[in-house]
C-alpha cells in the first residue's frame, strides 16, 4: 500500500536518506568536536540540528498525508535535492537559504502540533536572548495566547486562528530573513573596510616604529615591545569582554569580524600613548612615569592597549592642551 501523501516521486524515500545524511554528519562533526576542542563552526552545527528537526517534521507530516497538493510534495522534493550538495560541502550563506527554504515549506503544510510548539518557542525569546528579530517586538499585541491555551487544554485548534497564528509564523520567518540578510550586509563591508585599514595601518606603524627608533635611539627589543604590550592589553580586553559580556550572536559577529584590526589598534595605542607621555605634554597626578624606564613603557603600552577609553581620554587631553577651556555654546 502507497503510504499517503508521498505519490509517485518516492520523496518520502529521499527524504529518509537526506535525514540519514544530515544524521551522520552531526554525528561526525560531534566527534570531531570531542576529538579536537573547538575544531567545528558552532554555525554549522546549529545548521545541522535545525534541518534535522525540520526534515523530522516533514517525515512526520508525509506519512499523515498532510503534504498536499502535488506543488507543495515538488517544492519539498527541490529541497532535497538542494540539501545533497550542500551537505557535501557546506557554505554558510547557502546552508541558511537551503534551512529558510525548508521551514517556510514547513509552515505551509504544519499542523497544530508544529504551529503551536514554534508559538511556545517564539513566545520564549526576548531582545535580552537573542540577535534576532523576537515575535515581541514584531507583534507587540498579538493574542495567540488563546491558541496555544486551547493547544494545552488537547481542544481542538479552531481553523480561523490557527491560519492566523500561522501566517504570523511565516511574517515572523521573513522579516527576520530580511533582517539577517541586512546584518550580513553590513558586517561584509565592515569586515572588508577593516581589512583595508587593517593593512594602511600596519604599514603606517611599522613605518612609524622603524622612524621612532632612529630618531630616539631606542634599541629595537625596546621599540618592538611597545606594540607588543598594547596588542596584548587589547588581546586580554576583548577575551574578558568575550567572556562575561558577549551573549547574543551579533555580538559575538562583531567581535569576529574586528578581532585582528582591534588587536592592532591596541598595539597603535600603546606607541601612540608611551610617545605622547614621554614627552612630557599631560601627567596623571602623583603618578610618576619614568620614560627611560623599560618597564614603566611597557605598563603604559599595555594599558592603553586594555583600556580604549582612557588611551582616548590621553590623546584628547594633549589637543585641549594650550587651547583654554571650549566655547559655551548658546541656549538661544
Amino acid at each position: 500500500m502507497e503510504t499517503p501523501g508521498v505519490g509517485d516521486a518516492g520523496v518520502l524515500d529521499n527524504l529518509v536518506l537526506c535525514k540519514n545524511a544530515v544524521e551522520r554528519k552531526l554525528h561526525g562533526e560531534t566527534r570531531r568536536r570531542r576529538r579536537w576542542l573547538g575544531s567545528p563552526n558552532p554555525d554549522l552545527l546549529k545548521f545541522l540540528e535545525r534541518l534535522h528537526d525540520a526534515l523530522r517534521e516533514f517525515e512526520r507530516l508525509l506519512a499523515a498525508g498532510r503534504i498536499e497538493p502535488p506543488e507543495r510534495r515538488a517544492r519539498l522534493a527541490r529541497v532535497l535535492d538542494e540539501a545533497e550538495p550542500c551537505l557535501r560541502r557546506i557554505r554558510r550563506d547557502g546552508a541558511r537559504r537551503l534551512l529558510y527554504d525548508a521551514q517556510m515549506l514547513l509552515l505551509e503544510v504544519a499542523d497544530a502540533q508544529l504551529i503551536c510548539g514554534l508559538l511556545e518557542v517564539e513566545k520564549h525569546w526576548n531582545k535580552t536572548m537573542t540577535s534576532l528579530l523576537t515575535w515581541d517586538v514584531l507583534y507587540p499585541k498579538s493574542e495567540c495566547e488563546a491558541v496555544l491555551v486551547c493547544y494545552r487544554r488537547g481542544d481542538d485548534v479552531p481553523a480561523d486562528q490557527l491560519e492566523s497564528a500561522r501566517h504570523d509564523l511565516i511574517s515572523l520567518y521573513m522579516a527576520r530573513r530580511d533582517e539577517e540578510l541586512a546584518y550580513a550586509s553590513r558586517t561584509g563591508l565592515r569586515r572588508q573596510s577593516l581589512t583595508v585599514l587593517f593593512v594602511v595601518l600596519a604599514v603606517i606603524l611599522s613605518g612609524f616604529l622603524i622612524a621612532y627608533a632612529r630618531a630616539a635611539n631606542a634599541s629595537a627589543a625596546g621599540t618592538i615591545m611597545l606594540p607588543l604590550a598594547g596588542g596584548l592589553g587589547a588581546a586580554l580586553s576583548g577575551t574578558l569582554k568575550t567572556r562575561d559580556l558577549r551573549t547574543r550572536e551579533t555580538d559575538l559577529e562583531r567581535v569576529r569580524s574586528g578581532l585582528y584590526a582591534q588587536l592592532l589598534v591596541g598595539a597603535v595605542f600603546g606607541v601612540i600613548v608611551v610617545f605622547i607621555l614621554q614627552s612630557g605634554l599631560v601627567n596623571f597626578g602623583d603618578i610618576t612615569f619614568n620614560a627611560k624606564s623599560v618597564v614603566d613603557n611597557a605598563a603604559a603600552a599595555f594599558v592603553a592597549g586594555f583600556s580604549e577609553p582612557f588611551a582616548l581620554r590621553t590623546v584628547e587631553r594633549v589637543g585641549r592642551v594650550g587651547g583654554g577651556a571650549p566655547p559655551k555654546r548658546s541656549t538661544d
